[in-house]
């Protein structure tokens, strides 16, 4: 059971276990990685409006969307309901490189979810809220990159948004604090 049914995608097991294995490549070799979250604004309108086939059938789409958008290196997992993470890994030896070559790629799949779906007799736009968080090394547990990043973008007001850098020990810089550009540095863990 390391797979979603209805996606194909990998789940979050199998998603926690190839983050283990790029951690410890990249403790060894220096190169940063990073994570995408993404989770659908409006799906829980469209599924209670349009009905669940038409949501799992945009849930579909959205995979392979998101699968067409990274290389096949790169890891598309889905967590459940409406979220998505994107693995990628060997960005760079430096954080600044690994941030920038992963905003392009976040951003080439934001424009790529934006585009309108045509599920059915329904065309339907659902706009996604993304965040990003580069990583290298052991410094982090795989959860607690996970855990963090979801927990930041679930938070709609950024001062109230839990930086966690008692617990974890670790300094978590503001990249971006303005959500209109939808891609936002949320973490970055070096």
């Amino acid at each position: 059971a390391f797979y979603d049914p209805l996606t194909s995608l990998p789940n979050r097991r199998l998603l926690l276990d190839r983050l283990q294995q790029q951690l410890s490549a990249s403790a060894r070799t220096g190169m940063h990685g990073a994570l995408i979250f993404i989770d659908l604004d409006e799906f829980k309108k469209i599924n209670d409006t349009l009905g669940h086939g038409t949501g799992d059938r945009l849930l579909i789409e959205v995979a392979q969307r998101l699968r067409a958008g990274v290389r096949e290196a790169d890891t598309v997992a889905r967590l459940g309901g409406d979220e998505f993470i994107v693995m990628l890994d060997d960005l760079g030896r430096g954080t600044d490189e690994a941030t920038t070559k992963a905003a392009a790629i976040g951003m080439k799949l934001r424009e790529s979810l934006q585009r309108p779906y045509k599920l059915d007799a329904h065309r339907v736009s659902c706009t996604p809220s993304m965040g990003l968080t580069t990583f290298s090394g052991h410094e982090v547990s795989a959860d607690e990159l996970i855990h963090v990043l979801g927990l930041q973008l679930a938070c709609p007001d950024e001062s109230l948004r839990p930086v966690r850098e008692v617990e974890c020990g670790l300094e978590c810089p503001w990249i971006d604090r303005d959500p209109t550009d939808g891609l936002f540095l949320l973490h970055q863990f070096v």
